[in-house]
């Protein structure tokens, strides 16, 4: 199981006053953090489109992609890392 320090609702609150989430804005809403905390809730985004990413809502599901897209080869890295595809 992957350990995520951070929830979805740390995530939502990263967009608090936010019509859309984007990649951009996660971006910058994580930039002030430690590279350490930035792998958590990169981490953690990757995670929630692994489970229950059909429970998300369309604007999260949205952001989900595009974070995907815009961090493929980090993406990959964590599948292979840390879920049963890298055994």
């Amino acid at each position: 199981m992957i350990k995520t320090q951070i929830k979805m609702h740390e995530l939502r609150k990263l967009f608090e006053g936010v019509k859309h989430p984007s990649v951009r804005i996660f971006r910058e809403r994580i930039a002030c953090f430690s590279p350490e905390k930035q792998t958590e809730y990169y981490h953690n985004a990757f995670f929630q489109t692994l489970y229950g990413f059909d429970g998300h809502s369309e604007r999260f599901r949205t952001f989900f992609s595009h974070l995907v897209r815009a961090h493929r080869q980090e993406y990959m890295d964590f599948l292979h890392e840390k879920t049963i595809l890298g055994s």
